[in-house]
């Protein structure tokens, strides 16, 4: 049902944007939904489109550079994370993306200082870091990341996604122990709780 609810979306999409072929936020909204259904080639496709239609506009280059780090580009991706934070350097969302492309392309000491100098500390609560930290296999500052979002925000997600990043990490035992945490604090995830500890030690 969601997949065909998407295939509809995007086709009434496209008609948008044939009738409108020089509005670059229809052509945007097009490429979040081609994102949405694994489509990267088409996403990729519809972002640049807007892009060039609007080039110094943040949020396209930001997508533009998310599309092209998941069709295999790095390094233009971390060209437009750090053009669209060089157009708004007040932002500290787009220092978030900046870093996450220097990290991408393995220059950490840049992105460090870049965190550091926009926030004050390079441990940042960002989706944008959070997907960098696992594709580069940062496992530590995922989990720092993660712990900070407990900090901020405790519930079972965030005790979850914790557990996750330990797991990823290769720390069944931590990712364990976290789980039991969440159960403890919040009992009605028992049941979701006993799963994703047979996952874990079944290695799934």
């Amino acid at each position: 049902v969601k997949q065909k609810l998407l295939s509809l979306a995007i086709t009434e999409m496209q008609k948008e944007v044939a009738a409108h072929p020089e509005d670059a936020r229809l052509r945007l909204q097009l490429s979040y939904a081609y994102r949405a259904v694994g489509d990267t080639k088409d996403a990729l496709d519809e972002v640049k489109k807007a892009s060039d239609l609007s080039p110094n506009k943040e949020q396209i280059l930001t997508q533009k550079g998310v599309a092209e780090w998941d069709a295999g580009d790095v390094q233009a991706a971390r060209a437009d994370f750090e053009k669209a934070y060089a157009l708004g350097p007040q932002f500290q969302d787009l220092a978030a993306y900046a870093a996450a492309g220097q990290y991408g392309t393995g220059d950490d000491a840049t992105a460090k200082a870049t965190l550091q100098e926009a926030f004050g500390t390079t441990t940042v609560d960002s989706d944008i870091l959070a997907l960098a930290y696992y594709r580069t296999k940062h496992w530590q500052d995922l989990i720092q990341l993660w712990k900070l979002r407990i900090a901020n925000n405790p519930s079972g997600d965030t005790y979850f996604g914790l557990a996750a990043a330990y797991y990823v990490e290769g720390n069944k035992a931590q990712a364990i122990a976290t789980v039991n945490k969440a159960v403890e604090l919040y009992p009605q995830l028992a049941a979701q709780g006993k799963a994703a500890i047979n996952q874990i030690q079944n290695g799934k």
